[in-house]
């Protein structure tokens, strides 16, 4: 078994100090940690960014949705040194007669311990070692003097990490062998292959980083339902460059101005001549917004949430346990 309770049983038989809390590090973070911005962006399709009607529905749907989950909870101690316990899983769940079913080979999941090996004594180590995966939260490096709490923070990474990793290796076997548009829930993963494929669309919920320049919030806070803006190239030294676009799917009138919307991330538009890409851009935007009904309810995101994606999680959640 590798459940957090087994994963507490091996501790506490191999020396280590069990913690009663078993409080998920997701839960003890501050929601607010990144800090909110505005990132410069150069437009793709006009000048400056611009307001267009993604086109009436077509009837086209997205094909399968990726999700991932996480838990992270402190499981023992060595000393005031964190041993944690983590699990992940994604998923890719196919639309098929109207149902979502699981893709063939599109659930993975891990689990095992976190902790940094420099600071547990060597004997301890072996025997958390020989019960449960076991990785290095120091990478092999050595450490000097470390706050206990901040190893947490390295495992809620560590963890974060493979959670990604088994979703960019899911992505990758999807765009190996493509049966339609993938929706992926967040940004595109850090995958060249996936980054570029024009099988697999990204939409991120959150906004704490806002791809316009300040002069353009208005227009971001005036975009209607069926309305995009027009797509940015957003960059990161971390990953390959997309193209990236808002969309609305609920009403925000009397609501917060945020509310409803989403960005899209996609493949550049390498090659591509202008008029096709959007085209393309109109035609992802029109696939998002079907899938605003039915609702995600009763999940409080349901405002941006599609339907596929809560699926994901409730098949994640049920699996993972």
């Amino acid at each position: 078994m590798n459940g957090f309770h087994a994963a507490r049983r091996a501790c506490e038989a191999a020396g280590a100090h069990p913690d009663a809390t078993g409080r998920p590090l997701e839960l003890q973070r501050d929601a607010s940690a990144e800090p909110p911005r505005l990132v410069p962006a150069e437009a793709l399709e006009s000048d400056v960014l611009r307001v267009r009607a993604a086109g009436p529905a077509d009837g086209a749907l997205v094909s399968a949705f990726l999700d991932g989950r996480q838990e992270s909870r402190v499981v023992a101690h060595a000393g005031l040194v964190p041993i944690v316990w983590g699990h992940v899983g994604a998923v890719v769940r196919q639309r098929s007669d109207r149902r979502l079913v699981t893709w063939p080979g599109g659930l993975r999941m891990r689990a095992g311990l976190w902790a940094p090996r420099p600071a547990i004594p060597p004997g301890l180590w072996s025997a958390l070692q020989a019960a449960q995966p076991l990785t290095d939260l120091a990478d092999g490096e050595a450490i000097g003097d470390v706050h206990p709490f901040a190893w947490h923070d390295r495992a809620y990474h560590a963890v974060q990490e493979a959670r990604e990793d088994l979703e960019r290796s899911l992505a990758d076997a999807w765009v190996a062998a493509p049966a339609g548009v993938l929706y992926v829930d967040g940004g595109l993963p850090k995958a060249e292959r996936v980054a570029r494929s024009l099988d697999v669309l990204g939409v991120v919920k959150t906004h704490r980083s806002l791809y316009v320049p300040s002069d353009a919030l208005g227009l971001l806070a005036g975009l209607a339902v069926g309305e995009r803006t027009t797509a940015v190239r957003v960059t990161s030294a971390r990953r390959t460059a997309v193209a990236s676009w808002y969309a609305r799917r609920h009403d925000a009138r009397g609501r917060d101005p945020l509310f409803g919307l989403v960005r899209l991330e996609a493949a550049l538009p390498d090659g591509e001549p202008p008029a096709a890409f959007t085209a393309r851009a109109d035609r992802l935007t029109r696939m998002v917004l079907a899938e605003a009904a039915p609702l995600a309810l009763p999940d409080p995101r349901w405002p941006v949430m599609a339907y596929g994606i809560r699926d994901c999680e409730e098949v994640l959640r049920a699996v993972m346990g």
